[in-house]
């Protein structure tokens, strides 16, 4: 089977599901997947999104807010309504994806609200074989802002759509937000239950950084999941990748992934989230004293990792943007949003802490 980044748009039109699964694993994780939205203004006039984000890069094509009842896409010369699909592929040669979103909790929406829900986005199964017929290739279930999905509703579905159509599209599940169910926010956008849950519902894999929250080294990662697809993702690896790889890691890269992974594995993750809170509390002692500025302790990392970070809320963002680039000149990295700048202890010692906190002081007492 051909690497998806070596494949044609005719390649594309002869694939099945496990053929196209096939071809990205070839690729060893260097498929670029974009979302665009096709009702709304495309940025180029009479071009969809969806070709501007081919033009781009983008291998697969992702469709957010398309409605399989009433599809529009604009900027796509007319057609049918079950052509639209075929018409993109036509026009962009990649493989389309679309959201569905299973509505557990309905919540009330304003009218003219632009993430409002219509029949044809929700996640039923007459939805999903209409997809199918269509010509779509996978279905992402998901949830838009304030709309009312839970990681629950998406799992019951993911269930009934492998049951039905797990032969004719790829299914993948997932949230990077609350999706208005507040219970599901923060650190609980997912957890290691809801990853459970994927997998014994039908999920084929799931794939972890070796840096950020498992403190490994940053090019280092996991793929986790069935037999079959580790297998064509050893196929495809070292040595047999050929030329122009585009990505390696080392030998002593390995070794660390695999010393933070055991490390992961056996730390008390409680315990450990209390010492990085008392880590963002020396900090904060020292930074109190200061006039116009506020605190804020925010409980995840910033896609819902389950760890804390202090923000530091400063006078406006030129202020924020001088203590930021400051604190880069002394070799000392923190985080800038908007009129605050903020500290992750995931990586810091006691010590450093207090380094930091020397260095904030210093830093913003001269900025002011």
């Amino acid at each position: 089977m051909k690497r998806l980044l070596d494949c044609t748009a005719s390649d594309f039109r002869t694939m099945n599901k496990e053929e196209l699964l096939a071809s990205i694993a070839g690729s060893e994780g260097r498929v670029l997947a974009c979302e665009s939205i096709g009702y709304i203004q495309p940025m180029l006039g009479n071009v969809t999104n969806a070709e501007f984000t081919a033009a781009m890069g983008a291998d697969i094509l992702l469709l957010n807010m398309f409605d399989v009842q009433k599809p529009v896409i604009q900027g796509l010369p007319k057609c049918e309504p079950m052509e639209v699909v075929a018409k993109l592929k036509a026009l962009t040669g990649r493989p389309i994806g679309i959201n569905l979103e299973p509505l557990y909790q309905p919540l009330e929406q304003e009218e003219g609200d632009l993430w409002a829900m219509t029949d044809g986005r929700k996640a039923t199964l007459e939805n999903a074989r209409r997809a199918a017929d269509m010509g779509v290739n996978f279905i992402l279930l998901t949830g838009n802002p304030g709309v009312g999905v839970t990681n629950e509703a998406i799992v019951r579905t993911l269930k009934e759509y492998k049951a039905e159509l797990g032969d004719r599209l790829i299914l993948a599940a997932g949230k990077m937000h609350a999706s208005g169910i507040l219970t599901e926010g923060a650190e609980h956008i997912i957890t290691t239950a809801d990853i459970d849950a994927f997998a014994q519902a039908g999920a084929d894999m799931v794939i972890f950084s070796g840096g950020k929250t498992l403190c490994g080294p940053q090019d280092s990662g996991l793929i986790l999941g069935k037999r079959e697809w580790i297998d064509l993702c050893r196929r495809f690896g070292s040595p047999n990748h050929g030329v122009c790889r585009g990505c390696k890691t080392s030998r002593e890269a390995m070794v660390g992934l695999y010393s933070a992974l055991r490390q992961y594995v056996e730390l008390d993750h409680e315990e450990n989230r209390h010492r990085l809170l008392e880590r963002i509390g020396r900090i904060a002692v020292r930074l109190e004293q200061l006039e116009q500025v506020r605190l804020e302790t925010v409980h995840h990392g910033p896609v819902g990792q389950d760890y804390p970070r202090l923000f530091i809320h400063l006078a406006n963002p030129a202020q924020a943007q001088a203590v930021h680039r400051a604190m880069r000149a002394r070799h000392t990295y923190i985080g800038l949003e908007g009129a605050a700048v903020y500290v992750s202890p995931l990586n810091l010692t006691d010590g450093e802490a207090d380094t930091v906190a020397a260095q904030l002081t210093e830093t913003i007492c001269e900025s002011m």
